[in-house]
């Protein structure tokens, strides 16, 4: 089990037991997980590149969670290349919506499915030339403001 591959959240009240029964679990089944790869309990976390934070949990049990910056600046950077270069290829679409469908669960909900549509036509029917449509560049400029 690597460092990414769970998460594990252990109330204070609980003074790390469950993390401890966890940590017991593995060694005893022979595969025990790496101490430096551990990250001891806090309210703020990183889980697949969606930083959280405990702190301010709402009376409706709600967290707050958002992308890691470095994802957020990997978008902003697809983005200025494709406006630059005023292109958008197919496979350029596609890594872009597959970080953007990523981000989108963590920012925006379902709302960050209405930027997808251009991008996922330019993958599967869009002919060459691969120049920026109109409803590419509205979509680019719905991004920018969401991120914003």
């Amino acid at each position: 089990m690597y460092v990414d591959d769970g998460q594990l959240t252990d109330l204070v009240e609980a003074k790390s037991a469950v993390q401890s029964a966890v940590q017991t679990f593995f060694e005893r089944m022979g595969m025990a997980l790496a101490a430096d790869k551990r990250k001891e309990l806090d309210v703020e976390g990183l889980f697949r590149g969606i930083q959280h934070d405990l702190s301010h949990i709402d009376k409706n049990g709600a967290i707050s969670f958002w992308p890691r910056q470095e994802i957020l600046d990997e978008i902003s950077k697809q983005l200025d290349d494709m406006e630059k270069s005023m292109t958008c290829t197919p496979a350029e679409a596609s890594k872009l919506r597959g970080v953007l469908g990523f981000t989108a669960q963590a920012q925006f909900g379902q709302l960050g499915r209405a930027y997808m549509r251009p991008f996922r036509q330019r993958m599967y029917t869009d002919k060459a030339p691969f120049t920026i449509s109109d409803t590419m560049r509205m979509a680019i400029s719905f991004v920018r403001m969401l991120m914003a």
